[in-house]
């Protein structure tokens, strides 16, 4: 199997967290979330030389990467406390 169908397979699929999170650990008996593979599609890869997934199902949306980010939008601690702060403090309030 190639790693792209094996990407797809793993979709959904939950970790064992005490494990590891490579695909190969992915517990793919059960889904956690669920995937309607009834009217699943051949997906071309963007600048893949022609190589195509097989199999996605209809409901994993597939762009060209456009929005991928660079940067988390995760709050340090010292960011997540003067936010909380000031949102408490009300109009006015002073930190």
């Amino acid at each position: 199997m190639e790693l792209g169908e094996e990407v797809a397979r793993a979709l959904g699929a939950g970790f064992d967290l005490t494990s590891d999170f490579r695909l190969r650990f992915a517990k793919l008996r059960r889904r956690l979330v669920d995937l309607n593979e009834a009217g699943a599609r051949d997906v071309p890869v963007p600048g893949g030389g022609g190589a195509v997934l097989r199999g996605i199902p209809r409901d994993v949306g597939i762009d060209k990467g456009d929005r991928i980010r660079f940067r988390s939008d995760v709050l340090e601690f010292n960011q997540c406390h003067v936010s909380i702060a000031r949102s408490s403090a009300g109009w006015g309030g002073r930190l």
